[in-house]
């Protein structure tokens, strides 16, 4: 099972909070319906190790069942229709796909070799 998180940047409070606000409504939709869920939506602030002078102001993990169901869910032109409320709230944002350890083991260790060259 693969999970995804976006953390979302942004510096503008009132206005930005509002367009996102939209963002999400929109989105939260196609999420489900892709088989997709917001597992947590956190406050975050500044950086405990990195950049001093840079800010995640929310961070989020959304657990897909598979690349391809979000992938899918990510191209949707319905879902992309609602990209301008996206755009007006994140002056920037990350996305970092994980598969989840069921073990205790950290799953990509074994293939970081194959995957680095």
């Amino acid at each position: 099972m693969r999970n995804g998180v976006s953390c979302i940047y942004s510096s503008v409070p009132g206005a930005v909070s509002e367009a996102y606000r939209r963002y999400m409504a929109h989105t939260t939709p196609f999420l489900s319906e892709s088989g997709g869920s917001m597992m947590l939506m956190a406050a975050g602030g500044k950086n405990l190790i990195g950049p001093a002078d840079e800010q995640w102001d929310v961070a989020m993990i959304i657990r897909q069942r598979s690349l391809a169901d979000f992938m899918a869910f990510a191209s949707n032109p319905d879902l992309m229709a609602g990209m301008g409320h996206r755009k007006a709230a994140l002056l920037d944002s990350r996305l970092l796909p994980m598969i989840e350890s069921k073990d205790g083991s950290v799953p990509w260790i074994e293939g970081l070799d194959e995957n680095s060259g």
